[in-house]
């Protein structure tokens, strides 16, 4: 005696097997894709934080280097202007500590 031959999934069954699949494959796609934009979006934004950070602490310090210390009423840099090295100071202490370092 034969078997019978295992029902066989009809022509259209399978085109609609195959674009349910398809469609769940692109939906996942662009879930990814949204999710992944998400991300990069959120830490875009916390670099422009991070960056306006440094840029307030160099700020700081470049008056506080110019000026020989922290507090007064330090003036920002005007915007495009050039960045000003401070002049080199023979007579300055920290010259000859040993504990400084050079590179």
């Amino acid at each position: 005696p034969r078997r019978p031959a295992p029902p066989r999934q009809g022509l259209l069954d399978e085109i609609e097997s195959n674009a349910r699949r398809v469609t769940r494959t692109i939906d996942d796609v662009v879930g990814a894709v949204g999710a992944a934009v998400a991300g990069f979006r959120s830490v875009a934004g916390q670099a422009d934080g991070l960056m306006r950070e440094f840029g307030g602490a160099a700020d700081q310090l470049r008056s506080f280097f110019d000026r020989g210390h922290a507090g007064g009423d330090a003036r920002k840099p005007a915007p495009g202007a050039p960045f000003r090295r401070t002049p080199d100071r023979a007579d300055d202490d920290a010259q000859d500590d040993p504990r400084v370092h050079r590179l």
